[in-house]
């Protein structure tokens, strides 16, 4: 049965812990339900299915609602070296299951937050490489028809932190071809990243990289070299472990965080010529747009 909250906190969706009430809140465990949690929807402005909310600003004024992914949503299968999850899992999870069925392609994402379908959603990914280097194929609903179809990677648009299925779609399973390695190989190789985004990523809410990266270079240098880690307004602050955080030190508003990433881009392309680029993305109505 399709769980329903009113009044939501939507702080405590997102890994910001920033936003305004949600409305409704809908858990769908199944793909019945997911396409009545659509309906529910269907004639509000502002929703979205949000996975683990660690690349979202939700606005102030909150949303009229949102779904999460539960139950067959979570599921991980795998056929030979072809590893299946549902758009609700966590990252970590297939990482780990890749693992202990010695399927290698996943590593360099180990430490990396997210669900599978946030992370297609955005075509995430270090700077080794992108999610969907290693997409097969993905299972997706409309928002608007409730149509299911399952897309090879070359029947949509993608980029550097671009997906075009993002806005229409609803990523609901993915396929992810891997290669056959020894297990002990791919467990120090996660332990390898786990262990790097240990010691450089800060700790703290947040919802990781704010900015991407200039082609070439790196945002969080160029913010560093700007002087501005420590930079505060309100309760927010640059971290001082790395540039391109952004970390809420307590009770801070979506606006606050807007204020911040314009006095950032400013600042920075005063000093350098560069033009940042948000990566986080804004849900729900803000004062500026």
């Amino acid at each position: 049965m399709l769980q329903k909250f009113k009044d939501f906190d939507g702080r405590n969706l997102t890994t910001f812990k920033i936003g305004g009430r949600i409305k409704k809140l809908l858990i769908a465990s199944t793909l019945k339900e997911l396409k009545e949690a659509i309906e529910i929807l269907s004639n509000k402005k502002r929703w979205l299915i949000l996975g683990a909310g660690s690349n979202v600003l939700i606005s102030d004024k909150g949303l009229d609602g949102a779904i999460k992914l539960k139950g067959d949503f979570l599921k991980i299968t795998h056929h030979n070296n072809l590893v299946s999850c549902g758009g609700g899992t966590f990252g970590s999870a297939v990482i780990k299951y890749a693992e202990n069925q010695s399927l290698s392609g996943m590593e360099p994402f180990s430490g990396l937050p997210g669900t599978i379908g946030g992370w297609i959603a955005t075509n995430c990914g270090p700077k080794e490489m992108n999610i969907i280097d290693i997409l097969e194929s993905v299972t997706v609903i409309n928002k608007k028809t409730l149509q299911v179809k399952t897309l090879q990677k070359n029947d949509f648009g993608y980029g550097y932190r671009y997906c075009s299925l993002k806005n229409q779609y609803g990523i609901i399973k993915a396929n992810f071809k891997l290669q056959n390695k020894q297990k002990e190989k791919i467990k120090q190789e996660n332990q390898k990243f786990m262990k790097y985004r240990l010691s450089t990523q800060p700790k703290g809410s947040s919802v990781g990289c704010i900015f991407k990266n200039p082609k070439g270079k790196s945002a969080g240098k160029i913010i560093d070299s700007c002087g501005l880690k420590g930079f505060k307004i309100k309760n927010l602050q640059v971290s001082k472990t790395h540039g391109n955080f952004i970390i809420n030190q307590g009770k801070s508003k979506a606006e606050d965080v807007f204020e911040m990433i314009e006095a950032i881009k400013k600042n920075v392309f005063s000093k350098t010529g560069i033009k940042l680029t948000a990566e986080v993305e804004k849900i729900g109505h803000f004062k500026h747009d």
